[in-house]
């Protein structure tokens, strides 16, 4: 591994934490890194940490941390989303752990790529709701009814134009209108509530 490099990436990642600007130097010789070398995953390792320590700082703050697996795709391995889970459990303490399958696009550069099966999604708010037992909310996206069987306790709606889709519309509700989600949930033994009484059946201090 060039040293040189690497030495850039521990200076980049020092100044980051300090929340200090950038040298441009050291950035253009990060940016023409190979993607593929050792340094290039050396860099990636780097800015995990970073991005860790923002989360730590924004909790020590009195924040809340809500984590997603997302936008998760056929090319997605179990290894990554297990690293990932761990992370939010063991780490973090997410207070919410989301799902959302990656929506294949035309036109998008991973629309070849194609979506993981309903299936394998709500096989995946399974593995959420066992990782964090009843420490964290399990939202998913896009809805689907059988989340709720499987882990999801937690249904989120919009409306207007997002990068899930390729046209304008801004007066539909997707997949279908918050009334509906929340007739839903209690046709399957949930009961509606808000951020503040979640913060009541939590098993820790919020």
């Amino acid at each position: 591994m060039d040293e040189a490099i690497t030495g850039s990436i521990d200076r980049i990642k020092e100044k980051a934490l300090r929340n200090e600007r950038q040298d441009k130097d050291d950035l253009l010789s990060i940016l023409s890194l190979d993607s593929k070398s050792e340094e290039s995953l050396y860099l990636a390792k780097a800015a995990k940490e970073v991005a860790l320590e923002s989360v730590y700082n924004s909790k020590k703050a009195g924040l809340l941390a809500s984590c997603g697996l997302d936008p998760i795709g056929p090319e997605h391995t179990n290894e990554e989303i297990v690293e990932k889970l761990e992370i939010y459990r063991e780490k973090i303490e997410a207070v919410a752990v989301c799902t959302m399958k990656t929506v294949a696009v035309k036109g998008t550069p991973k629309y070849d790529l194609r979506e993981i099966s309903k299936e394998r999604h709500t096989q995946m708010i399974a593995v959420v709701r066992m990782a964090m037992g009843k420490r964290a909310m399990v939202p998913m996206h896009p809805l689907n009814a059988d989340g709720l069987d499987w882990g999801c306790n937690h249904m989120s709606v919009e409306i207007g134009a997002n990068p899930r889709d390729d046209d304008m519309e801004n007066v539909k509700w997707y997949p279908f209108p918050s009334d509906e989600v929340k007739k839903l949930m209690i046709e399957k033994g949930f009961e509606i509530g808000t951020i503040d009484d979640f913060r009541h059946i939590m098993p820790y201090d919020l």
